[in-house]
């Protein structure tokens, strides 16, 4: 086996190790989207039916009225099957994802941007149609720059943080990723990888959101880039464009429906009455003119609020520096990326512009600037449904921007190397590798020592406890009152009880369930559990109340005091005193 093997191998064991260690307490807790995730795949994989007893969704998962994505809950069903239902299967298959996405970094590297490659502009691919396509890329060794993506990405924050929690974006970060490695092959190899290209960028909007938008923005990007060769195979082309179209069908409708557009009402920037009111406001100020009603149009407001989120996702301050705000997708006070990966990120972004507008060097222009337009609207479209939305910068939203920067990081590097060398700075080539791995280091310690005590509430820890409390003391009692005002209980109940699914499925249909009028769902109660707290002065003896942490009321003794992993009071679990 050759050398750069044994290092891509290396590289991958080492970026499963920072996925994987301590998978189950780290974060800490289960945040209810993840809860709702696993708690659906266990009914899947015991009933065939999800929490509302629908079989087999493959458009949506109804959960909390949310309508999640289908293709992550699925993905969880295996890993149920062989760790039973706890948070390591519900995180493992993001951490395999976010693993993954070192290989495909690594050939998609290669495939773009490595000279002396299977690729390079020494070797002849013949395409169905007969005609030769040649291509070459950047002057570096054939395989220091693709490794070097890979290592940049198995220890980047951005990467490392969303492998460690369930998060769909980040199984669609990979499809998405394979989506454009496999365009490259029907390139470069042969058509015939297309309809897996094609299959793989489904399967990234059947995961996120998100990707509903991007996968058709990336596939109408690559083929404008090889335009010339889509029309050369363009019977592949319409054959695959059919197919895409057959497997989208399921999705449809969903999308189409008022269930449907509740999640995009609730996100995006268009449903800001906000922006409405303030164009009306200046365009009566303004005496209603049409001068007026141009220059304050609601679409012109709308458009510069977009520019603004959009723009945010670039800002050095979010990429390096602070990253995104939500403590359960970033580690706080740390960028999406390293701060020392700056100025090489700079260099590389550089690079690749010096590509596309300069058409002299020792390589065939035409393909090595294919290359960099591949990489610069990747990064500029990746961004394009987090600026629609009102929450930014958002980590999740622009995470399929991954794994250009760290491309382009590489590239950097590569460059910064040979100058330094060749000026025989070793000295300051050391520091910065040691710098590097100090921040590294910094990373894994504030995530492992710090961030799991500081931010346990984030991941509401203490239902954990209360549920395991609970089933230690609820033979004792009659009925069960849950306060519903921290997230959604229920769901942690049926998650941490591995309570039939069956049963639960039946007992929601007998009235156990209700929906309101923004489609969203309240579960009211099963088995012994009700999830709401009725006038104290009706409960029983024999009856539980759930309450706050706060100071018991009249006539009540407190029972248990339930906190959070850190030791921050949560719930009070009181009962009437005899």
């Amino acid at each position: 086996m050759k050398r750069t093997n044994w290092i891509l191998i290396a590289l991958v064991l080492f970026g499963f190790f920072l996925r994987t260690w301590k998978l189950g307490s780290n974060p800490p807790g289960l945040y209810w989207d993840e809860v709702s995730l696993g708690w659906n795949a266990y009914s899947v994989l015991k009933t065939g039916f999800d929490e509302h007893g629908r079989f087999l969704p493959i458009d949506t998962f109804f959960a909390f009225g949310d309508y999640k994505p289908p293709l992550y809950i699925y993905a969880i069903v295996p890993s149920i099957l062989f760790f039973g239902l706890n948070e390591f299967a519900v995180r493992l298959p993001s951490a395999v994802a976010g693993t993954l996405l070192i290989v495909v970094t690594y050939y998609l590297t290669k495939a773009l941007l490595s000279e002396n490659s299977e690729y390079s502009e020494n070797r002849n691919v013949r395409h169905s149609d007969n005609q030769r396509v040649r291509f070459s890329g950047l002057q570096s060794s054939p395989s220091v720059l693709p490794l070097l993506a890979a290592l940049l990405i198995a220890i980047s924050p951005w990467s490392v943080t969303l492998s460690r929690v369930g998060f769909e974006s980040n199984l669609a970060v990979l499809l998405n990723a394979l989506g454009v490695l496999f365009f490259l092959y029907a390139i470069y190899k042969s058509t015939r990888w297309l309809p897996i290209s094609v299959f793989s960028f489904i399967l990234a909007a059947y995961t996120f959101n998100a990707n509903r938008l991007l996968s058709p923005l990336f596939l109408v990007m690559l083929t404008l880039i090889y335009l010339r060769i889509a029309v050369l195979n363009w019977k592949w082309w319409l054959a695959t464009a059919l197919l895409g179209a057959f497997l989208v069908l399921p999705m449809v409708n969903h999308i189409r429906s008022p269930e449907g557009k509740l999640r995009w009402n609730e996100v995006n920037i268009f449903s800001d009455l906000a922006v409405v009111k303030e164009s009306n406001s200046r365009r009566d100020i303004d005496g209603n003119t049409l001068v007026s009603r141009i220059l304050h149009h609601r679409y012109l407001s709308y458009a510069r609020l977009f520019m603004e989120h959009y723009l945010e996702h670039f800002s050095l301050n979010y990429l390096f520096v602070q990253g995104d705000r939500n403590p359960r997708i970033n580690i706080p006070d740390m960028g999406e990326m390293y701060l020392i990966e700056l100025p090489f990120f700079i260099i590389g972004l550089i690079s690749l512009m010096g590509l596309v507008v300069n058409s002299k060097g020792p390589f065939d222009f035409a393909q090595a600037k294919k290359s960099a337009l591949t990489l610069i609207f990747w990064l500029l479209l990746a961004a394009i449904p987090a600026g629609l939305a009102r929450e930014t910068p958002h980590a999740l939203r622009s995470a399929s921007t991954l794994p250009v920067p760290q491309i382009l990081i590489a590239l950097g590097v590569v460059w910064f190397w040979g100058r330094m060398k060749s000026m025989r700075l070793m000295g300051l080539i050391s520091l910065i590798g040691l710098i590097w791995i100090l921040e590294l280091g910094r990373f894994q310690f504030v995530y492992y020592r710090y961030y799991p005590n500081e931010w346990a509430g984030e991941w509401l820890t203490s239902y954990k406890n209360l549920v395991s409390y609970l089933k230690e003391t609820s033979s004792s009692y009659r009925t069960i009152y849950v306060t519903p005002d921290l997230g959604r209980p229920y769901i942690y109940f049926l998650f941490y009880n591995k309570y039939d699914p069956r049963r639960y499925i039946q007992e929601a249909k007998d009235g156990g369930r209700s929906g309101d009028v923004f489609g969203f769902f309240d579960v009211h109660y099963f088995d012994k559990y009700r999830f709401y707290v009725p006038d104290l002065a009706t409960i029983a003896a024999d009856e539980l109340v759930v309450t706050r942490a706060d100071t018991p009321p009249n006539g009540f003794e407190l029972l248990k005091t339930i906190t959070d992993t850190n030791g921050f009071p949560e719930f009070n679990v009181i009962r009437k005193q005899k």
